[in-house]
């Protein structure tokens, strides 16, 4: 509602509902790593988003949309366990980037298990660190174990490095 005696520049006002049924392009840049305003802006953002996605499928029939949120962590870390099953239920696709297994423990909340649970794919483009080899072998059912050995030839040391896949 807008209070009595104002003006809306209704070309400044992102109605999502409208943008879903005209299928527009939104781009949001939220600054959410410096501060919690902007944390709040994005979640906001997505709601609204969501929010007219599923009213769209719920009232006209579903109108696949999708979100591409990078560092997604930051923003859906709270809700996540609601989020995905939700999003998939009503025609919303998300694509949600992050830089490494380890991100999605965001303090005290770790959405590691809500993300494997829920996303139909996972892409790694690299191994950042040892919880991402874990998750990756975890996923694969492969175990990896390394083995170095050392063997003696004239004039001093070489060393070889034997690798092992083992499935479960």
């Amino acid at each position: 509602s807008v209070a009595a005696g104002s003006t809306v520049i209704t070309s400044r006002v992102i109605h999502m509902p409208s943008a879903i049924e005209e299928r527009e392009v939104l781009y949001f840049w939220v600054p959410v790593l410096r501060s919690t305003a902007g944390l709040d802006i994005a979640r906001l953002a997505l709601y609204s988003f969501m929010h007219a996605v599923a009213e769209r499928n719920y009232t006209r029939g579903e109108r696949r949309a999708y979100a591409i949120i990078d560092e997604f962590q930051e923003v859906a870390s709270f809700n996540i366990g609601r989020l995905l099953p939700f999003s998939a239920g009503v025609g919303l696709s998300m694509v949600m980037a992050n830089q490494s297994v380890q991100n999605l423990k965001v303090g005290s909340t770790d959405i590691r298990d809500h993300v494997t649970t829920n996303a139909n794919l996972r892409l790694f483009f690299s191994v950042a660190n040892g919880d991402d080899i874990e998750e990756l072998q975890k996923l694969s059912g492969e175990k990896t174990v390394w083995s170095q050995s050392r063997q003696r030839a004239r004039g001093g040391s070489r060393s070889t490095l034997t690798t092992t896949t083992d499935t479960d």
